[in-house]
């Protein structure tokens, strides 16, 4: 899974919620339109996501287009 598919996932969730308007304003301007910006805000706030292997890790560095995989994931991807 890619980072943007989590994130987007997450903001459908706050868009379901609801809330303040000022908060779904934003979910949905993230929605429309994701940026990396976004992103990193989502993972100072939920830092710790979960590989597909089912290894909680924090990110770093993450972008959009990126795997969602934990470092020992990441390695047997890289070679």
């Amino acid at each position: 899974m890619k980072y943007v598919e989590a994130y987007l996932a997450a903001l459908y969730d706050v868009l379901e919620q609801g809330g303040k308007q000022e908060v779904v304003d934003k979910a949905v301007s993230e929605v429309n339109n994701p940026t990396n910006e976004g992103l990193v805000k989502w993972l100072e706030a939920f830092p710790k996501q979960l590989c597909d292997c089912g290894e909680k890790f924090k990110p770093e560095n993450a972008t959009l287009d990126q795997e969602m995989s934990c470092p020992t994931c990441s390695k047997k991807t890289a070679v």
